[in-house]
């Protein structure tokens, strides 16, 4: 032991060595821990090395070094760590001791340090990242396997053990999904993190690897090229190495891992993530928690340079602070819409874009390879062209000659162009565009104001793409169809996830009261305003007058709003089921108006009345449809009419529009003019109303879901039937256990939760409860669970604390039919048997609001958005009473925290879009059971230790072997099948528990179904089967059902199969039951294949 505090005193006291921490880049913590392991390691090597003697020579030179090394020790006062009487350690630990003697020599000299600790300094430093990182011996590359800090020889993914002979196959890297699964629930990241566009990057880099035999990867901070295997890329990507293909586009994040590891890491898409600041002194400071040091050029670098640049934006001098800059309203885009604006809107054909002196025809395409986005054919699918977009390739043009400027907090982007005048404004948190024209749809300039946001704040892949070409296209070498395309992929990526823009909205903003020009935050020049020679154009100048806000007005002809009414009315009247939707009929009326706000001699500005006119003629043909019964409506007529029906332009400067006044006008014009409805409507402008009468049509009732008549009433309520139980079945012994239990009855119509939250149902919910099982064969351990669920029962708590319950262990072991013969055998105060029973599956990327409850808005019967509670499952469950299974709840550590508040609070809370909470009470016979399967698939061993503290935690372990002799002889006798011999029993028991061990069931490396993520162990049921073909069919059928838990490529499986074989005859054979291989003819080939 003094030989061990001795060695450790020593590398305490060069740990503190301020030269060796700067050569090894790691702090005193790191440096300590590299001479450890550098040491250990060493002496595992030593170990190999001289088994059978060793090198002579070798041998001899390792002495010398530990001699010398020895030396520096006395020098210290400090007793080398040895009790031999030549002074030396044993042969083995002269290996260790040598290394260190090297290392310090190249830091005393100032050496290059030897390949093999610079590596092991790299891997010092991820492994406080909680990541294993190995470098094999002969090829030089990173790899997960490798010998672990107590010398065993084992995969850092996995954790299986490993061959030092063999290759080992890692399940985490067997395919994409497998690594994307470990790597969010290591580093808890969102389902879009590691997903590109078209391309998936996860499984493009594993072909790399396979291919090739490794992947060239940069390390994030420290700028350092690795090259990685197969197995090492799941611990490279948490170590922060970024992908060579990755490089420029990848985004760096900083994640909080399952371990409570703080990481910087790339990613392809980070939102919902924390973004490091753009100041890299804040990323010199985690680097020093890791004990790194960040190079000049390393990649994380690279991307604050980007993002803080966004640079090739030009930046126009701030005078103002963006008061009085509002944004109402607008369009809502989603993928479908966002696509047909840009792509398919029939105006936009046969225009034309310039940009940079160029002219593009819009819907042109082009083959020009200089013409596609940086990130195609990296991590976006190839393109033989590209489309010249409405507006994206116009919003290049914008930005390229403008300028921008932002607000203090950056969350609002302002666009002005070349001239100084401000174009458009996007707030980036609301996702919103207005512009300056008052254009009611996606504008360029509305879509230039979104595209500075994006470069200024980058998000994924695409953001980077689109700054990378932008800012080649700025310096004169790149196109601006290439910023165009990487825009519409970083878009679309966002759009495809469920995300929308909101396009279109009303421009509120002050104007200069001598030039007109809208005013800002960016610097105001007036061209009214002479400027002394000299001065630069960007200087600030100060108006002879303080900006006002002004309402923009638009003037337009007398007879309008009558004129549009008789052509609404005309096509609504000749409006057939199978002609054009409404969407078709309103995007046709905004073309039209569109044309109308163009004509100069009708129209001042465009602004925010010509929006506010298309929402109320949207608004009235959404109640004229409805009129038609949901017919459609004849949109080609509709345009036709109402071209028609515009009178011919005039001069003049006319009038302000009146909104309000043009509603009611078209209200009434169009109920003059069409024929009787078939429902009553009312069109109505504020400040007057026409309501045309039709007779009433007969509602369905919310509760019942019956037609409603006068003096409707709901049916009377159905009572509860419960468990249909044979009455000649004998008590099951779950129902004796139980006995004396009385829960009180679920609630099937919620009575206690409101009628406005989707409770007090006029038709109950459905009762739901599973059948007893009169031949469960309940074991010792089964028989302890439930003794204490039910003394859990008896106690009275106003908490469901005590019907809380955490069934663990292996897979297979029954516990789902555990709480399924709980929920048919409990018996409940209203004379019935049986509760309702629910499971819930859960997945690492779970909706927890789906499973629980969430507030949706729906329509009520008058057509009104409402807000209404959806219960999930678990929420209604809770509300109504019964028993749900929450089956592999580890996954979920956001549920795990949502059912924790449930069981300790008592009710189910629901937060609201108005920032309010739905909270209803647990039912007193509501029992909630979780269940998890300890370490498989990579799952933690129990939830959080706050979880665990309010349920009652119960084990089920794999039968013992005595007990699946019970349960097999059992099966056999329940089903009115003859018992086979005890000897076949006993072999088939025994030939099943190796299956688990050869499996990987019991915690070792899988000899059969090693290609799987997941253990292909069989379980009891899979015996029983077994056992009943072998006995029926003959034994070779039997083996036949096991072929599935092998790996299917014909080599291993091939090779399992006879494993198989030959553990089958190791038991049975001495029963004459060998299975003999049948013989397969070989599909297309003529070979005999097993």
């Amino acid at each position: 032991m003094s030989c061990e505090n001795n060695r450790n005193r020593y590398f305490d006291h060069l740990a503190q060595r301020s030269d060796l921490q700067a050569a090894l880049g790691l702090d005193e913590q790191g440096t300590r821990h590299l001479l450890e392991r550098l040491y250990h390691l060493s002496t595992s090597v030593g170990s190999v090395k001289t088994q059978g003697g060793g090198d002579a020579q070798e041998i001899m030179l390792e002495t010398e070094y530990t001699k010398r090394l020895f030396e520096r020790m006395k020098a210290m006062g400090i007793t080398p760590p040895t009790h031999s009487k030549d002074g030396l350690p044993k042969v083995s630990a002269r290996f260790g001791y040598g290394q260190i003697e090297r290392l310090l020599r190249a830091v005393e000299k100032g050496a290059p340090l030897p390949e093999t600790v610079r590596r092991m300094a790299m891997r010092t430093a991820a492994k406080r990242l909680g990541v294993r990182l190995q470098m094999d011996s002969q090829s030089g590359k990173l790899t997960a396997v490798g010998f672990d800090d107590k010398g065993y020889y084992r995969c850092g993914n996995c954790g299986r053990f490993a061959s030092l002979r063999y290759a080992h196959v890692c399940p985490f890297t067997a395919s994409a999904d497998d690594l994307e699964r470990m790597l969010k629930r290591r580093m808890n990241l969102p389902e879009s993190a590691y997903r590109a566009y078209r391309m998936d990057a996860l499984e493009a880099l594993i072909g790399e690897a396979r291919t090739n035999g490794e992947v060239e990867m940069r390390h994030l901070l420290t700028g350092h090229v690795e090259r990685v295997t197969l197995d090492g890329l799941p611990q490279a990507l948490m170590a922060g190495f970024v992908p060579k293909d990755w490089e420029g586009l990848a985004v760096p994040a900083v994640v909080d891992g399952k371990d409570g590891t703080r990481r910087i890491v790339s990613v392809l898409d980070a939102s919902g993530l924390e973004m490091p600041r753009s100041d890299p002194s804040a990323v010199l400071l985690v680097a020093q928690h890791y004990g790194l040091s960040v190079a000049p050029d390393a990649p994380i670098m690279d991307a604050f340079l980007a993002a803080s640049a966004a640079s090739p934006l030009r930046f126009r001098p701030a005078t103002g602070d963006g008061e009085g800059v509002t944004l109402e309203g607008g369009q809502e885009y989603d993928l479908e819409h966002f696509i047909g604006t840009e792509f398919r809107k029939a105006s936009a054909r046969g225009t034309f874009v310039e940009i940079d002196g160029r002219r593009y025809g819009v819907y042109a395409r082009s083959k020009d390879p200089a013409d596609r986005s940086s990130a195609r054919g990296r991590l976006a699918g190839e393109a033989s062209d590209i489309v010249i977009g409405r507006t994206l390739p116009a919003a290049v043009g914008i930005l390229a000659q403008g300028s921008i400027q932002t607000t203090d907090d950056g969350r609002r982007v302002e666009v002005y162009g070349d001239d100084g005048a401000l174009l458009a404004v996007y707030d980036g948190e609301a996702r919103t565009a207005g512009d300056t024209l008052g254009n009611p749809n996606a504008s360029p300039e509305q879509m230039a104001a979104v595209l500075a946001y994006r470069m200024l704040h980058p998000r994924n892949a695409f953001d980077y793409a689109l700054i990378r070409d932008f800012t080649a296209f700025r310096a004169g070498r790149g196109s601006p169809i290439a910023a165009a395309d990487s825009a519409y992929l970083a878009l679309r990526k966002d759009l495809e996830g469920g995300e929308t823009l909101r396009l279109g909205a009303r421009l509120g903003v002050r104007r200069c009261p001598a030039c007109g020009r809208f005013v800002g935050k960016g610097v105001h020049v007036c061209p009214k305003r002479e400027r002394p020679a000299g001065q630069a154009e960007s200087a600030p100048v100060q108006p002879a007058a303080q900006p006002v806000q002004v309402q923009v007005t638009v003037a337009l002809p007398e007879d309008f709003a009558v004129q549009v009414g008789k052509a609404v009315a005309q096509s609504l009247g000749a409006a057939r089921r199978e002609d054009a939707s409404l969407v078709a009929l309103v995007e046709r009326m905004g073309e039209v108006l569109e044309r109308l706000a163009a004509r100069p001699a009708e129209t001042q500005q465009r602004s925010e009345e010509m929006a506010a006119l298309l929402e109320r003629m949207d608004a009235a043909l959404e109640r004229l449809a409805e009129v038609q019964g949901g017919g459609g409506v004849d949109a080609d007529a509709l345009g036709e009419a109402l071209a028609r029906h515009l009178p011919p332009s005039r001069g003049g400067d006319g009038a302000s529009l009146d909104v309000e006044a043009l509603g009611r006008t078209i209200a009434a014009a169009v109920a003059q003019n069409l024929p009787a409805p078939a429902a009553p409507v009312v069109l109505s402008g504020e400040g007057g109303a026409v309501t045309v009468a039709a007779p009433p049509r007969p509602a369905r009732c919310r509760k019942c879901g019956q037609m409603m008549s006068e003096g409707h009433t709901c049916p009377p309520r159905v009572e509860r039937r419960g468990l249909e139980r044979p009455p000649d079945l004998p008590p099951t012994e779950v129902e004796k256990i139980l006995d004396g239990i009385t829960m009180p009855a679920p609630d099937l119509y919620l009575d206690s939760v409101p009628e406005e939250w989707g409770g007090q149902r006029a038709v109950p919910l459905p009762e739901n409860i599973p059948d007893l099982m009169p031949d469960y064969e309940m074991g010792d351990q089964e028989r302890l669970v439930f003794n204490m669920i039910a003394m859990q029962l008896r106690k009275k708590s106003r908490k469901p604390t005590n019907r809380a319950f955490g069934l663990y262990g292996p897979a297979g072991t029954g516990k789902n039919t555990i709480a399924r013969q709980l929920a048919a055998s409990l018996k409940t105060d209203d004379g019935k048997q049986g509760l309702p029973y629910y499971e819930v599956n859960i997945t690492p990327d779970m909706d927890i609001a789906q499973a629980i409850g969430e507030v949706v808005l729906t329509t009520d019967e008058t057509g009104s958005t409402v807000s209404q509670v959806r219960l999930g499952p678990i929420g209604q469950v809770a509300a109504g009473g019964g028993v749900i299974a929450i089956n592999e709840i580890v996954r979920s550590p956001k549920l795990a925290t949502a059912l924790q508040s449930i069981v300790e609070d008592g009710e189910v809370a629901i937060p609201t879009p108005e920032g309010g909470t739905y909270k209803i009470p647990v039912h007193p016979s509501a029992i909630f059971i979780t269940t998890w399967n300890p370490g498989y698939e990579g799952d933690a061993d129990r939830p959080a230790q706050a979880f665990l503290s309010r349920i009652t935690a119960l084990p089920l372990d794999y039968p013992s072997r005595a007990e699946q002799l019970r349960r097999l002889e059992a099966h056999f006798v329940k089903q009115g099948l003859e018992k086979p011999p005890r000897e076949v029993m006993e072999a088939a028991v025994d030939f099943w528990n190796e299956l688990r061990t050869l499996t990987g069931g019991t915690g070792q490396a899988p000899q059969i179904g090693a290609l799987s993520p997941t253990p292909t162990t069989p379980g009891p049921r899979e015996l029983a089967r077994f056992v009943e073909y072998g006995l029926t069919l003959g034994w070779d059928a039997a083996l036949r059902t096991l072929d599935v838990i092998c790996d299917q490529n014909p080599e291993d499986r091939a090779v399992q199969q006879n494993i198989l074989r030959d553990r089958f005859a190791a038991h049975f054979g001495a029963l004459g039951l060998e299975g003999q291989p049948e013989q397969e003819q070989g599909e297309g080939e003529g070979e005999d294949v097993v």
